[in-house]
């Protein structure tokens, strides 16, 4: 393999080789010639790896320290060939970390096993299981699954909201004919006159 070696004059060396799949590999000169550093012949850049199978690969070990970016603001940004139009960005600034879609009418989502699951649209509206979320927090429901339930800290449903849209405050067995079924204690309804007096109507079960 065609090399050029660099001494230090101590014991390390470094070393650029040219290798026969047209790799150009930067490493540290040993027995193997372990290559830190690879520019692949199609143009693949590895960090740490000898083998990029993408533009840009980088391995570490452990292996999540893959890609680290020190510097007062590091920022991660990702373009398209389009120029700066359709450009994302990912920065850390005191403590925050902060995701930047640079594209006006942009959205970000968030996929999971390939299907959305997520998204905070460009006019800042949230959407869970809707792609189109119509309101500052749209929730749409799947099949078997209710789109909206509270839970305390022990698991216990206090409020939940089924798929034909009945409501059920402690539990979610609700009869279909119930538009709201209260569980577990009376229902205190109050209403305000305009003078400030209460009214109040107690329905226990």
């Amino acid at each position: 393999v065609p090399s050029l070696i660099f001494k230090n004059g101590f014991a390390g060396s470094g070393i650029v080789s040219l290798y026969s799949d047209n790799s150009l590999r930067v490493g540290v000169e040993s027995a193997t010639n372990t290559s830190h550093f690879v520019i692949s012949s199609s143009a693949d850049v590895g960090i740490g790896t000898s083998d990029p199978t993408t533009q840009v690969q980088a391995a570490g070990s452990p292996s999540f320290q893959g890609l680290v970016v020190n510097k007062n603001f590091p920022t991660l940004v990702l373009k398209s060939n389009n120029g700066s139009t359709y450009r994302t960005s990912i920065y850390n600034t005191y403590g925050d970390t902060v995701f930047s879609n640079h594209y006006a009418s942009g959205n970000l989502i968030f996929n999971n096993a390939g299907s959305e699951v997520f998204r905070l649209t460009s006019t800042g509206n949230i959407g869970i299981g809707t792609t189109t979320p119509d309101a500052r927090v749209s929730i749409q429901g799947s099949a078997g699954v209710n789109p909206f339930v509270v839970a305390s800290s022990s698991g216990q449903q206090l409020f939940s909201i089924l798929q034909n849209g009945s409501v059920g405050i402690g539990s979610t067995t609700i009869a279909t004919s119930s538009k709201l079924a209260v569980y577990g204690g009376a229902l205190d309804i109050q209403a305000a006159s305009t003078t400030g007096t209460v009214g109040s109507e107690l329905i226990s079960d």
